[in-house]
C-alpha cells in the first residue's frame, strides 16, 4: 500500500510540475492522500474487494464468459452467471429445451407475452421442451425469458427462435414459404404488436395500480418475478407511457387492434395462410395475455371490440394450449 501512495503521489507532483493548469487540483488530492482516514480506508475497501472475490470463488458464482457472446447477432450478453452455465452444461446431453419462463398463473398463461411467445413457437414446431419457473436473480437478460440446450444459454425470446431455427436447425423455420413481400409485411407487424400492444400490456400490468393489484392476485404463488424490484424496472423502463391519459392508451391500443383484425379476419392463421407463422406466435401471445388476466383491463376492452381477434385466440388456444381456458 505505500508503494501505491508513493505512486500516486509521485505522478501527482509530476503532473503539477509539467502542468500549471492542474497544479491546484494535484495539490488537492495529494492533501486527500495526506489525509488520516485516507489509508484506512482505502485499505478496507481492498480487503472488502478481495473477499468478495473469493467469496464469489468459493461459492462458485463467479461470471463465466457465455459461448454465444461471439455471436454479435444474437445480441447475447457477454457474461452470465456461472450457476446458470454450469446448469447449462449439466443437461447438455438432454434432448429437451430447458425453457426457464414465467410460471403460468391460476387463470392460464403467466404474465409475460415474451414467454408465452416462445412457448407458443415451441408447441407450433412441436420441439421438446420443459418448461422451468424462471429466476429472475440468474436472467442473462433482465426480464427476458432464457433456455438451456446442449450446454448452451440463450436470451430473449427473438434471439432463442433464431439460434434454434438457423444455427441449431432443431426447429422448422415457420417463415420460409413466405414470399419477400409477406415476410415484409410479418416483420412490420410483428414490431407493431412488439411497440404498441405488448409495451402498453406491461405498463399496464407492472405500471399501473389496478394492473399490479390484478395481477399480485392472479400471479402463481411465489412467482419469483412478481416483485416490486423488478415492478419498479418495468417502471423505469416505460416512464414514458406514465404521461399518456387512459383515453390515449386506448386510442393507440385501437388503432393497432383494427390492422390486426383486418388482417386476421376470418382466416384461421394470419396473413391468409393455411399455417402458422412466427408472426402468429407473436400475434397470439399478447392478445392472450390480454384476455386472460385480469392485469390491462383498458387493453382487454379494446380486444374484446374485435369479434374476430376473439376468435383467433380462442381458436389457437384450443390447438396449442388445450390445458388453457378459452377467454
Amino acid at each position: 500500500m505505500d508503494v501505491y501512495y508513493g505512486v500516486l503521489k509521485h505522478a501527482y507532483q509530476t503532473a503539477a510540475e509539467r502542468w500549471p493548469v492542474v497544479e491546484p487540483w494535484a495539490h488537492r488530492w495529494l492533501d486527500v492522500l495526506d489525509g488520516e482516514w485516507t489509508l484506512p480506508l482505502v485499505s478496507a475497501a481492498a480487503v472488502l474487494f478481495v473477499a468478495q472475490g473469493l467469496l464469489r470463488w468459493v461459492t462458485g458464482d463467479r461470471p463465466v464468459r457465455n459461448p454465444l457472446a461471439d455471436l454479435a447477432v444474437y445480441r447475447q450478453p457477454t457474461r452470465v452467471s456461472g450457476r446458470l452455465l454450469r446448469l447449462a452444461q449439466a443437461r447438455s446431453d438432454s434432448p429437451l429445451v430447458w425453457a426457464h419462463l414465467s410460471p403460468d398463473s391460476r387463470q392460464g398463461p403467466g404474465p409475460d407475452p415474451e414467454g408465452l411467445r416462445l412457448e407458443t413457437f415451441l408447441r407450433i414446431t412441436r420441439v421438446p421442451y420443459k418448461k422451468v419457473p424462471a429466476d429472475p436473480a440468474m436472467a442473462p437478460i433482465p426480464g427476458a425469458p432464457y433456455i438451456l440446450f446442449q450446454g448452451f444459454v440463450v436470451a430473449g425470446s427473438t434471439a432463442i427462435i433464431d439460434w434454434l431455427v438457423h444455427d441449431r436447425g432443431v426447429a422448422p423455420d415457420l417463415d420460409r414459404t413466405l414470399s419477400p413481400r409477406l415476410r415484409s409485411n410479418a416483420l412490420a407487424y410483428q414490431s407493431l404488436v412488439a411497440h404498441e400492444l405488448v409495451r402498453q400490456l406491461r405498463w399496464e400490468t407492472w405500471g399501473t395500480v389496478a394492473g399490479w393489484a390484478g395481477l399480485r392476485r392472479c400471479a402463481a404463488p411465489h412467482d419469483p418475478a412478481v416483485s416490486r424490484a423488478h415492478r419498479r424496472q418495468v417502471q423505469t423502463g416505460l416512464a414514458d407511457w406514465a404521461r399518456f391519459p387512459p383515453a390515449a392508451l386506448v386510442a393507440r391500443a385501437d388503432r393497432a387492434l383494427e390492422a390486426l383484425a383486418t388482417l386476421v379476419s376470418r382466416n384461421e392463421y394470419a396473413l391468409s395462410l393455411d399455417h402458422p407463422t412466427t408472426l402468429d406466435a407473436a400475434i397470439y401471445s399478447v392478445l392472450m395475455c390480454a384476455l386472460a388476466l385480469p392485469t390491462c383491463p383498458l387493453l382487454a376492452a379494446a380486444v374484446r371490440r374485435h369479434a374476430y381477434l376473439v376468435d383467433y385466440t380462442n381458436r389457437l388456444t384450443a390447438k396449442y394450449f388445450p390445458d388453457y381456458p378459452s377467454v
